[in-house]
Order: C-alpha cells, then sequence, then structure tokens
C-alpha cells in the first residue's frame, strides 16, 4: 500500500537513501540506474546516491534506457528500469515520463512521447542489483533527425524529481542518445545544438573532447566493441559553418543563451586513420554553467565506429 504524505510533511527529495523523518521514514528514493555492475571492486550498484555521475560513467549513455531500432516515423519500443531504494517496505508506484529531442547540449526543449506506472519494490542492499521496467510504444514523426535523444524521468509523490531535465545531477532523471556515425570520411562534419535548460538567462561554457579511456573502454565493452587508439584533432563551426575554433585536442567556446534558448552548431573530427569494423572511438560535448563548481547542465555524445565497407 502506498503510504500518503501527511499535510505538514515535505515531500522533497533527499540526499542520501533513508534521510528525512529518521527511522520511521519509509519514503521511497528512486533513481533509474547507470550501473548495475559495481564501478569498483566490492562497491555499490546505482542506487542513485553518487550524483552527479562519476567521470567513468557516460551520462549520454544510460543503459537503464532500452529502446528497440530507432526509425523515424515507425513503431519504437522501449523500457525504462527503475530502482527503490528507500527504507520503506512497501511497493511503490512510481510514475514515469519519457520523452524525445533533437541532439542537444542542454535539453532547452523536449517531446513528450509517453507516460507509464511501474511498481518498485524497496531494494535496500546496495551490493544487490535490482530494478523493475516500466513499457512505452509510440512514434516519433518522420521529420524527426536520424538521431534522438532519450530522456526519462521518474518521479513519486514523496519522491519528487526536479522539472528541468538533469541526467548529471538528479538521479531521478536519465539520458540515452548515440549519435553514431560509420567513418566513411575523414574529417567528419556532424551537426549539433546547444540548449540552455533554465528558466533565465544563462552564460555557459561548450566543451568537447575525447571521451576518457575509463569510460570509453566502458561504454565499448556495453557496444560489443573495441576502443580505438587515436589522435583526433575537434573544431567547433559555427550554425553557418563558420569555424569559432583552431582544431586542437579538444574544442571549447564561451556562449550566452536566454531561457529554454537553443544554437546550432557543428562539430569537426579529424581522426588520422580508418578504425577497423569491431572499433569505436567516441567524443563528448558539456555544456556547463560558468559558475565554479558546477556539474555539466546537458552533454551529447558522438560514437564514431569502424566503415563495414573497409576490409
Amino acid at each position: 500500500m502506498t503510504r500518503h504524505a501527511p499535510a505538514n510533511e515535505n515531500p522533497t527529495p533527499r540526499d542520501e537513501p533513508g534521510e528525512g523523518d529518521g527511522p520511521g521514514d519509509t519514503r521511497p528514493y528512486l533513481c533509474i540506474p547507470y550501473w548495475e555492475t559495481p564501478l569498483t571492486p566490492g562497491g555499490p550498484v546505482d542506487v542513485g546516491q553518487t550524483r552527479p555521475l562519476p567521470a567513468t560513467v557516460v551520462s549520454w549513455e544510460c543503459p537503464g534506457i532500452h529502446a528497440s531500432v530507432y526509425q523515424p516515423g515507425k513503431e519504437l519500443r522501449v523500457t525504462v528500469d527503475v530502482r527503490n531504494s528507500g527504507g520503506g517496505s512497501a511497493t511503490v508506484v512510481a510514475n514515469v515520463l519519457l520523452y524525445w529531442a533533437i541532439p542537444t547540449a542542454g535539453f532547452a526543449n523536449q517531446t513528450f512521447f509517453g507516460a507509464a506506472t511501474v511498481a518498485a519494490p524497496t531494494l535496500r542492499d546496495p551490493l544487490a542489483s535490482g530494478f523493475a521496467s516500466a513499457s512505452f510504444r509510440g512514434v516519433i514523426p518522420a521529420s524527426a533527425p536520424n538521431h534522438v535523444c532519450l530522456l526519462a524521468r521518474v518521479t513519486h509523490s514523496l519522491d519528487q524529481a526536479k522539472p528541468v531535465p538533469d541526467p548529471v545531477g538528479d538521479r531521478h532523471w536519465a539520458q540515452r542518445n548515440l549519435i553514431a556515425q560509420t567513418q566513411a570520411d575523414d574529417p567528419m562534419v556532424v551537426p549539433f545544438f546547444v540548449g540552455n535548460p533554465l528558466a533565465n538567462e544563462g552564460a555557459f561554457a561548450l566543451l568537447v573532447r575525447p571521451l576518457g579511456r575509463a569510460a570509453l573502454e566502458r561504454l565499448a565493452r556495453d557496444l560489443k566493441l573495441e576502443p580505438a587508439e587515436v589522435s583526433p584533432r575537434i573544431q567547433l563551426l559555427d550554425g553557418m559553418g563558420k569555424p569559432i575554433t583552431e582544431a586542437g585536442a579538444d574544442a571549447r567556446t564561451q556562449l550566452s543563451l536566454g531561457p529554454r534558448g537553443q544554437r546550432p552548431y557543428a562539430v569537426v573530427f579529424r581522426i588520422g586513420r580508418r578504425l577497423s569494423t569491431h572499433q569505436l572511438t567516441a567524443f563528448e560535448a558539456l555544456l556547463m554553467p560558468n559558475r565554479e563548481g558546477h556539474a555539466a547542465v546537458g552533454s551529447l555524445g558522438f560514437v564514431v565506429r569502424g566503415d563495414a565497407s573497409e576490409t
């Protein structure tokens, strides 16, 4: 049976499992898990407690969001995993909302895909994996781009998610997007958007860089491929294709965006060699507030695979 909050109880999310009203607190503690295998030997699975996400975890590729092959205009089937690590013993019914968006670092706008409920039993042992799943079926319009981002949000009246998408810092949110490109050309030019998810104007730093080695190895393992050793050169272009940075090991620029504002960019990747069919490399775009100590407010992944036509 779901427990209802008394009128004077504060239903805002807690920072730690079981934190709030002391030993009698039976509220849920929900997350969409980013890892079901411990990141270190003997460590915990993802119970939502470690946020912002560690650097070795790929924020834009949550394995807790599962999707069928995406094709604009065709039915898409998605499941979203939910874990409840609260202090109670009752199964709670959580709400899961799913959105899609064009490839964007920082989600100023997203389109509703569907809503579902999931019965999430309490799993209090942080060393034991486990989750319940919500299922969705729907169609993303044929006019949508060939690559989209999926955003999932889990919430409950006693453990509410914030309304602004924040997969990096909020355990209630998760993101799955792979802008996957076969290496047919070198250099490769990939367009994308940057968006301000906040309700007020903001100043940001945009950084495009190679994915860190540990994160790349984890991604390659999940995709059953091998990470490639490359020395890439990266360059940012504006929405008109004009270079705004020199080619280098990474690319960064400063920008300001109005409330929920978006701006087009493109990135040029020079890999420098052909990848084998079993290899991949990856890059990420991070949008960070120009305030000391603040985590990224948006991220986007670019995955490059070897060309299957090459021998």
